[in-house]
């Protein structure tokens, strides 16, 4: 997972993430999304709670490329005042365009993510 993101004020960060995963059982599994977000979180000390929504694209050999939309929550835990671990879990509906070229959301997905960050 990659992703930079912005105070846009004291409580709304906007950023944008680049999340993947890779199996391979046989056939490949391969999924990847690139979204943009917008998350309301606490202040950036000790654990910061945050939840938020995201839309953006997926793509990969074991989901058609498509839209995205979902939620997501999650902590940073401050280990010091500028590097963080995030927990992040996320449910994302897929949506595609019908024959009647009406959108409709399809699959859902739900991601959970582990990662380390640092803030400058």
């Amino acid at each position: 997972a990659f992703a930079i993101g912005w105070y846009a004020s004291a409580d709304v960060i906007l950023s944008v993430r680049h999340l993947g995963s890779f199996s391979d059982n046989g056939e490949d599994n391969s999924y990847f999304s690139d979204r943009i977000a917008v998350d309301f979180a606490g202040p950036p000390r000790g654990v910061s709670p945050f939840v938020g929504l995201g839309i953006g694209v997926a793509y990969g050999e074991s989901v058609n490329e498509t839209v995205l939309a979902g939620l997501h929550a999650g902590a940073r835990i401050f280990i010091k005042p500028s590097t963080f671990v995030q927990l992040l879990g996320g449910y994302d509906h897929f949506v595609s365009r019908t024959e009647d070229r009406t959108e409709v959301f399809e699959d859902a997905v739900s991601t959970f993510t582990l990662s380390f960050g640092v803030t400058f």
